[in-house]
């Protein structure tokens, strides 16, 4: 696999290609499968919550962008209501369901800390903006809004 991935990164870069890779909750570590095309990538990060966006999203990409906005599903949209958890991975424009979550190890990590408005934008919006072609390799991590991100 990893023998496939750098060619493929070879062929990009010969081809003169600038793939696009949208990483919509964007905080923790860069997904290992983009390592090897990611020099020859540009990527497009989304996350409001800032509390653990990494280093390596500013390295090792041809070009990064990262908007610290909230991906959402309505293009009109400027702002809206977020609610931020107790782990950052988990912040969310949904409210946690901290009943059915009672009973997970996991249900500390729901928790929220505050709710706030924070900057919102839609795919279509970035897209459109950014006056881009393709998204060609999408990660969505919405807590439950990927369907309606995509849509």
């Amino acid at each position: 696999m990893k023998n496939t991935l750098k060619k493929l990164s070879e062929l990009v870069s010969k081809l003169n290609l600038d793939p696009v890779l949208v990483d919509i909750g964007c905080s923790g570590d860069r997904h290992k499968i983009w390592d090897d095309i990611a020099p020859v990538s540009t990527l497009i990060g989304f996350d409001p919550d800032k509390r653990e966006l990494n280093a390596h999203l500013e390295t090792g990409y041809k070009n990064n962008i990262i908007i610290d906005r909230v991906v959402c599903d309505d293009d009109s949209l400027d702002e809206v209501d977020f609610v931020f958890t107790s782990n950052p991975y988990c912040s969310s424009l949904l409210q946690p369901d901290l009943d059915e979550l009672k009973n997970y190890l996991f249900y500390d990590y729901f928790v929220p800390v505050s709710n706030e408005k924070v900057q919102a934008t839609s795919l279509n919006r970035v897209i459109k903006e950014r006056k881009l072609t393709s998204l060609d390799w999408i990660k969505i991590d919405s807590q439950r809004m990927d369907l309606k991100i995509i849509n």
